[in-house]
């Protein structure tokens, strides 16, 4: 059975994804036509599709179809045929893929076709969205003191926007090993107050999601009147009367696993415990307790806590065997870039750590829902030429979800 989806966000179809989570799914790479992504999904069986997620089927073609079946009762359009067609060809890997191919050119980030004077685009992006990193602060580990002033900050903010970014992830105090300061909830709303504005104002233009980094109560109950998305809480401990409301109003809240804020070299995880195991656990019984107390769980996004209270060696077992934690159900965010586990295997700089962080990053986008980083450049580079690989195999297997 084969499905023409047509969606605005990455979530909407990682939503869908996740609740027809049994089914074994082939899909096409992404493909844009204006404001809208489309991608062509091929499931052995009927696909459920939830009222409460913003998906639409354009169309549907069982095996033993000549024509497509139209799913909104509306006939397919000359441009979605040609979208259809070149999507077609990609999970077939036919000659005719070779050919819609070399009839595109590149297009920031994109292969792009003119159809009817409408151009179709098909994208090297992946299914998850990017959280970048902006450090409104004087210490952060890489790149503090570069973007904590007003006008770096936009700046920085439009640039990563315009690389990709979906989510810009605001933070005003280190949680470096051994920041500086531990700033308290006082200090760190007196510090929004002076960025918040000016980044809404943004926001309403560039139309990113914007999500605060805090772990304070007293910054996330300030903050419930403004124009916030997603509330990134690196200490995993915010209180059920805080992180009820969160959920259950629509925003997003992010529980990461760490053993203390800021992070220490000295307190790490048992070395005879396996990581990945305890990571389970441990958002299983957070996800089931948040469920039980009545939060909407689909609005849960889990973080394994890549560099927080996990020795280098730790951290890699875990990105190894990240893909375990799929099995949740909730969405994974993996907040890995330039950390110091990276030391393991170079001598680079936490500021020039960037094409390791892009090279995990490709590697795990199937296993995860988010990734969390400071730079796209590499990163939009190196899932470039993933996609050229994987989308090319004629096994499929990079295609399984």
């Amino acid at each position: 059975m084969n499905y023409l989806i047509k969606f605005a966000t990455k979530r909407d179809l990682r939503l869908l994804l996740r609740y027809n989570y049994k089914q074994k799914i082939i899909h096409s790479s992404l493909y844009k036509i204006a404001d809208f992504y489309y991608i062509l999904l091929q499931a052995n069986t009927s696909l459920h599709f939830p009222q409460n997620i913003n998906v639409q089927p354009i169309y549907t073609v069982k095996p033993d179809d000549v024509i497509p079946r139209s799913a909104t009762g509306l006939p397919i359009t000359p441009v979605e045929e040609y979208l259809l067609n070149w999507a077609q060809s990609e999970i077939l890997q036919s000659v005719n893929y070779i050919k819609f191919e070399q009839n595109s050119i590149l297009s920031d980030n994109k292969r792009c076709s003119d159809c009817f004077g409408i151009a179709v685009y098909r994208c090297f992006e992946s299914l998850v969205d990017v959280f970048a990193v902006l450090n409104y602060t004087p210490d952060s580990f890489s790149d503090g003191g570069k973007f904590n002033k007003v006008d770096s900050a936009l700046v920085q903010i439009e640039r990563l926007c315009h690389m990709g970014a979906s989510i810009i992830d605001l933070g005003v105090q280190s949680t470096r090993p051994m920041a500086n300061k531990v700033l308290d909830a006082g200090d760190e709303i007196k510090i929004l107050k002076e960025i918040l504005p000016n980044i809404l104002e943004l926001k309403s233009k560039l139309k990113f999601e914007l999500s605060i980094d805090t772990y304070h109560s007293e910054t996330v109950l300030w903050l419930a009147d403004f124009a916030i998305d997603i509330i990134n809480d690196v200490s995993g401990s915010l209180s059920l009367d805080v992180v009820k409301p969160i959920l259950n109003s629509g925003k997003r809240y992010v529980a990461m696993h760490s053993l203390c804020i800021p992070a220490n070299s000295k307190m790490v995880m048992d070395e005879n415990i396996n990581p990945i195991d305890h990571l389970y656990t441990w958002m299983t019984n957070k996800t089931e307790a948040l469920a039980n107390a009545g939060c909407e769980v689909s609005n849960l996004i889990l973080d394994p806590g890549i560099g927080f209270g996990l020795t280098a060696a730790q951290s890699w077992f875990v990105i190894r065997h990240i893909a375990k934690l799929r099995e949740l159900p909730c969405e994974i965010l993996a907040g890995h870039s330039r950390k110091f586990f990276f030391s393991h295997i170079t001598a680079e700089i936490a500021s020039d750590r960037d094409l390791e962080t892009a090279i995990v990053a490709a590697n795990i986008l199937p296993d995860v829902d988010y990734v969390r980083l400071h730079e796209l450049e590499l990163f939009n580079r190196t899932n470039s030429v993933f996609n050229q690989i994987c989308h090319s195999r004629a096994d499929g297997n990079p295609f399984l979800l």
